[in-house]
């Protein structure tokens, strides 16, 4: 992937996804309410959720466009970390820190390749959303599937579907704000673009005149 020089522009690859996130979870959570509840005695309301997977994904997005190689890995190495310090608190996982943090690592980098082979690929343009979508909610299933086994709960035939269903529209939101963000900071390179060559040339007629 071309590195491209940082530009105010490029934190729409960070905010848009969440935005997005956002206001598609409220939308299908159908109230403020609903969306904003905490799920149990111990957890997490889906709005954190939204915010924490869609900060992520914008996070990953933002440093794999326009910082250092890097800074993408120190985004993939802290913000799992980070997220599994939170969720031994406010879930209350037996299980150790290291565990945790190794398996939201995996998910990390899994949602990383999964993004760098869609949606930044050329080949997946058209595409690239749905794919991006359809196969970073199959890894949050599987991500979920070997969580519920760390928290002793029991996981279904219907809890993968629902998962699969729930995160398929989480990743479609979070793909819908990526595409806008890309498409304005691609306007915007253009229009730059052009204007450098239309500089170029009328200096060019100048040094002949």
């Amino acid at each position: 992937m071309e590195r491209f020089k940082l530009m105010p522009r490029h934190i729409l690859l960070l905010a848009l996804p969440v935005f997005a996130a956002m206001l598609g979870g409220l939308l299908t959570s159908g109230s403020l309410e609903a969306f904003m509840t905490l799920t149990g005695a111990k957890g997490i309301s889906p709005s954190q959720f939204f915010f924490a997977v869609s900060l992520l994904v914008g996070a990953l997005a933002f440093s794999w466009r326009s910082l250092p190689k890097s800074v993408t890995a120190a985004v993939v190495l802290f913000f799992p970390l980070v997220y599994s310090i939170l969720m031994s608190r406010t879930l209350g996982i037996k299980s150790s820190l290291f565990l945790v943090y190794g398996l939201n690592l995996a998910f990390c980098i899994s949602i990383a390749l999964t993004m760098g082979l869609t949606f930044f690929s050329k080949l997946m343009i058209r595409i690239r959303t749905a794919a991006f979508a359809a196969i970073a909610a199959l890894m949050q299933t599987f991500y979920f599937q070997i969580l519920y086994l760390l928290l002793g709960g029991s996981y279904t035939k219907s809890s993968f579907a629902t998962n699969f269903m729930s995160a398929f529209f989480l990743f479609i939101f979070i793909g819908f704000g990526l595409s806008i963000a890309d498409i304005v900071i691609i306007r915007k390179e253009v229009e730059e673009l052009r204007k450098e060559r239309q500089r170029i040339a009328e200096d060019e007629e100048e040094d002949d005149i």
